[in-house]
């Protein structure tokens, strides 16, 4: 679901507002789902808690007080309950829970309507209209936060599992590119995990590389968290997309290890058949699946500034000749 929640600044995963699932999707109210009182964590004059850290100053003489926070937490918690569009919150008004989650006292009082809420994201578009604004910085820093604060003491290692994937698109919104790999228009947002918990959601257009941009959030996210634990063993885990010189010379230059497939060429080929041409004989000794694995340096001849350890898989099936893909050949450090 977490590609249904979406802004222009910030991406939300409904893992982060509920750990471990739980969300029942359907049905014209809130109520009918599971999990969603997790989400509020403050009072509700108190802009401090996950949701007030997404915006600076608040403005809150200017933009009414306390209804300008209200009408924010609204609004973000509808998305992450997956009602991305204004004209949902118009049934959603009398809902006791969402009046809840948004920190009202009265929940017989309706919630805020589409116009308003409309009015209150005309941010930096109209001076009449400013309600809020939001802190970049924090946005970015908000899910590494919330990862600290769930440890009590450091782990020994963190590993950080990058991935890009789609978001399609049916209208014209901008920054839609048709994407040859997902065969449609769409959006090619980047993720960060930590075992299951959202470190970076960062929505991007598709008409760029898989790597796009990684460099400069990897860099981010490592430093809040060698900030808090200077000590800690961080790994970075990707596929063949994310093997670039960029990014694997930013890690060998801050002491970050790295797993990162390698996609196969015909240099690589060679070098695996040469290599792993035991397998091949041991399966023709066994009549068994035969599965081998090698170690060797590698560079590019022109894109990589040095050589790298290389680790390759062969196996030898009965069905199938000898056999190697990008997904067996890992480029580690």
């Amino acid at each position: 679901m977490a590609d249904r929640v979406e802004s222009r600044n910030l991406l939300f995963c409904t893992s982060f507002f509920a750990p471990g699932g739980g969300w029942v999707h359907g049905g014209s109210s809130v109520e009918r789902r599971r999990g969603v009182a997790v989400a509020r964590r403050r009072g509700p004059d108190q802009p401090s808690g996950a949701t007030g850290r997404l915006f600076y100053g608040w403005s809150l003489a200017a933009a009414g007080g306390a209804p300008a926070f209200r009408d924010a937490g609204q609004r973000i918690y509808g998305l992450a309950l997956g009602y991305e569009d204004l004209c949902d919150h118009e049934p959603l008004r009398s809902d006791p829970l969402l009046g809840l989650l948004s920190g009202k006292r009265k929940l017989e009082e309706p919630l805020a309507g589409q116009s308003t809420l409309n009015r209150l994201e005309l941010v930096g578009r109209t001076g009449r209209y400013h309600k809020i604004s939001y802190s970049a910085e924090s946005i970015d820093g908000l899910l590494v936060d919330l990862y600290l604060e769930s440890h009590a003491s450091p782990p020994a290692e963190i590993v950080l599992d990058l991935d890009a994937t789609d978001i399609p698109v049916y209208g014209h919104q901008p920054e839609r590119f048709f994407h040859g790999y997902y065969d449609s228009y769409c959006y090619l947002p980047l993720y960060i995990f930590a075992g299951d918990q959202l470190l970076c959601a960062r929505r991007r257009p598709a008409n760029q590389d898989a790597a796009a941009g990684s460099v400069e959030d990897v860099q981010r996210i490592v430093e809040r968290l060698r900030r808090r634990w200077p000590k800690v063993k961080i790994v970075l885990r990707a596929d063949s997309g994310f093997c670039r010189e960029a990014l694997m010379a930013w890690c060998e230059a801050n002491q970050v290890d790295y797993v990162f497939g390698r996609p196969r060429n015909t240099r690589l080929r060679k070098i695996i058949g040469a290599s792993l041409h035991p397998a091949q004989l041991q399966h023709q000794a066994t009549g068994q699946p035969a599965r081998l694995f090698a170690e060797f340096p590698y560079s590019t001849r022109k894109s990589w500034s040095q050589p790298r350890r290389v680790v390759a898989k062969a196996e030898y099936l009965a069905k199938r000749k000898f056999q190697t893909g990008s997904d067996s050949i890992l480029l580690i450090h």
